[in-house]
Order: structure tokens, then C-alpha cells, then sequence
């Protein structure tokens, strides 16, 4: 097995700007044109588990691509016959070759040879798993058509190497994404949390406010007197910094159907 020099600087080049990804999506848009950088590949597909997203890297016009990888998901995705038996942990190891795959003893009546690969000249096809603290994180493929050589024993060993680093970029980015995520959810309910707090009694003020009853009306409702109700309503103008009626509901509905 032979690995130039000059593929070497390549692979410590792609791994520097994978490195450089700032989040899961530039990760993923990236990942596939920068292999192709260290092996050269005519088709691939990147399969990412979490979150679930299918990017395909075609040298197809786009509009032939898009009907190519239509008649995949048709024919293929719903059964991962494809993933399967690309991936199949008993006849492939992580980086597999292409006739590991292909040239068996069926292969003429192999559905998934014959009727996708051969008929849109994926012939050669080798891969690698992204995988972290045992879970899968994503499959990439990447295909030859016929008129090109085979991947060779240096290009899938610089595969399998670049996946041990993309492995641990994916599940950084992807651990912070969901932080992030994290974080915000939690900011959002410390935020629903510290809005302006009424008291029962101001809610129910508030409610009755709400159906245009007056401040004696709102005390006989709630056996208080209108003194009473003007004190909880100065309050409330502090609280919500309110220069009208109209103003206070509208602060404070929205409050109280957040609270709610």
C-alpha cells in the first residue's frame, strides 16, 4: 500500500477545514467536496443519522441527479437495501472495497447491483461509518463509474482515516447544536419565568378588567372594595409600566396566557 506525499499534505489540509466548521451544517455541506480532494470520487452520498439529512454529490446535471436519486428513494431508501448492504457489518469492514460488494457469486441477478448501481454507472463504490461511543452518526458512499480504476488499498485506508477525524468533528458539532438547543429552551422558560408575576388576586382583576367591568363592578364580583381594586390596579401600572387601561390588558393577557 502506497500513499504519495502529496495526498498526505492533502488529507492534513481537508482535516485543518473540517476542523475550521463552525457548525453541524457547514460540516456536513463541506465534508463531501473536501473527500473528494483526498479520493477522488464522481458520485457519493452522505447519510447523517442525527439530525436525519440526505446530501447527495453528484457530477450528473443537477436535473438528471435529481431524477437519479428520485428513483433511489423509490426503489431503495424505504428498505436500506442500499445502506445495507453497503454497510453490512458481516461482509464489509468500515472502509470496504468496491468488489467486496459487487463481485459475488449473484451478482448478475442483484437487484441492487443491476437495477441501481450498474444502470447509473455507480461500478466501483467504497465508504466509511461515522460512528461515536457506539451509535451511528452518519454513512457516506462514494462511487466511480467503469471507465475509471477501482479505489485502491491508499485511498481507502486515507478513507477510513479521514472518518476517525470526521467521526469526532460530527459529534462536537453536533453535541453543541444540541446544547444550543438546550440552552434556548431553558433561557426561553427562565425568560416566561421572570416576566412580571401577579398575584391571584391581580389575575382575577385583571380577567374581570378584561370584560369591561368598572372598578365597583370588580369589587362586588369579588366582595372587595373599589378602594381596593384602585390600589391592585396602581400596582399593576408599576408592575407592567402601563399608561392606559387598554395598555395594562395588553401587557398583561399575554403574561397570563403564557403562564397559563
Amino acid at each position: 500500500m502506497y500513499i504519495s506525499q502529496r495526498k498526505v499534505h492533502d488529507f492534513s489540509q481537508v482535516v485543518l477545514r473540517l476542523h475550521q466548521c463552525s457548525n453541524l451544517e457547514s460540516f456536513i455541506t463541506e465534508a463531501m467536496s473536501l473527500i473528494r480532494r483526498v479520493v477522488p470520487y464522481e458520485n457519493g452520498a452522505f447519510f447523517s443519522a442525527e439530525p436525519p439529512l440526505q446530501l447527495f454529490d453528484c457530477s450528473y446535471h443537477q436535473e438528471e441527479a435529481k431524477k437519479l436519486f428520485k428513483y433511489y428513494r423509490e426503489c431503495y431508501q424505504d428498505h436500506e437495501i442500499y445502506r445495507k448492504r453497503v454497510f453490512s457489518r458481516q461482509s464489509l469492514p468500515v472502509a470496504g472495497q468496491a468488489k467486496e460488494l459487487l463481485d459475488f457469486d449473484d451478482r448478475e441477478e442483484n437487484e441492487l447491483r443491476v437495477g441501481f448501481l450498474i444502470a447509473n454507472t455507480m461500478h466501483y463504490l467504497t465508504g466509511v461509518r461515522l460512528m461515536h461511543c457506539g451509535n451511528v452518526l452518519a454513512d457516506i458512499t462514494i462511487h466511480r463509474t467503469q471507465k475509471h480504476r477501482d479505489f485502491d488499498d491508499g485511498e481507502r485506508k486515507l478513507l477510513k482515516m479521514l472518518g476517525e477525524q470526521m467521526q469526532y468533528i460530527f459529534a462536537k458539532l453536533r453535541d453543541e447544536k444540541n446544547a444550543m438547543l438546550v440552552d434556548k429552551e431553558q433561557q426561553a422558560v427562565v425568560s416566561r419565568q421572570t416576566m412580571v408575576p401577579f398575584t391571584v388576586r391581580e389575575a382575577e382583576i385583571l380577567l374581570l378588567l378584561a370584560q369591561g367591568l368598572s372598578n365597583k363592578e370588580i369589587g362586588g364580583r369579588l366582595f372587595i372594595s373599589s378602594e381596593t381594586v384602585k390600589t391592585h390596579l396602581k400596582k399593576l401600572f408599576a408592575k407592567t409600566s402601563a399608561r392606559s387601561r387598554t395598555e395594562l390588558l395588553s401587557h398583561s393577557m399575554k403574561i397570563l396566557s403564557d403562564r397559563q
